[in-house]
């Protein structure tokens, strides 16, 4: 299929996830096996999308019944002109006050959607409080990167979905 935008370059893509931008989780519902979507906070860091949330979480359950996931990251509104969707494995599950556990990397990522460094030590205090959290990771196996703000003629267009698609090793 040929589309009238462009896809992001492998830079434009990393660049896009050193900004901190709320992000769309998609599991496996482990009960009914419909598509679950649940609004996350995400880290990039060394090639690996890392999340934290509590252990009793449906997300979780999921993943530990299917770790296929999704993750879409879109520019917000009224914006809305990029997005970039990571495809992959869950194959780290790390759990507070175990080994393999970072507390900084969930400092880091406190931080990232913080306004201020007061009010990321008072939540990431907080959180602290209301743990035992879990640490999730992947290495994405394919990534989408598209901006719509390039919409043109059909002359214009850029490739086919199939090309859109940049797969980790080229």
């Amino acid at each position: 299929m040929t589309y009238l935008y462009q896809k992001l370059s492998d830079s434009e893509i990393q660049d896009f996830l050193r900004e901190p931008r709320h992000g769309v989780l998609g599991t496996v519902n482990a009960f009914d096996k419909k598509p679950q979507l649940n609004t996350v906070w995400w880290l990039y860091e060394a090639g690996r999308i890392w999340l934290s949330f509590f252990p009793w979480s449906n997300k979780l359950h999921n993943i530990q019944q299917d770790p296929h996931v999704c993750l879409c990251i879109p520019t917000p509104y009224p914006q809305a002109d990029k997005q970039v969707i990571l495809y992959g494995v869950i194959d780290r599950i790390n759990r507070q006050g175990e080994p393999g556990y970072d507390e900084a990397l969930d400092y880091r990522m406190t931080q990232q959607y913080s306004a201020t460094e007061e009010i990321a030590q008072a939540v990431h205090a907080a959180d602290l409080k209301d743990g035992p959290w879990i640490q999730l990771s992947f290495a994405p196996d394919s990534i989408i990167g598209d901006d719509y703000d390039s919409i043109g003629p059909p002359s214009l267009t850029k490739g086919t979905d199939d090309e859109r698609i940049s797969d980790k090793n080229g």
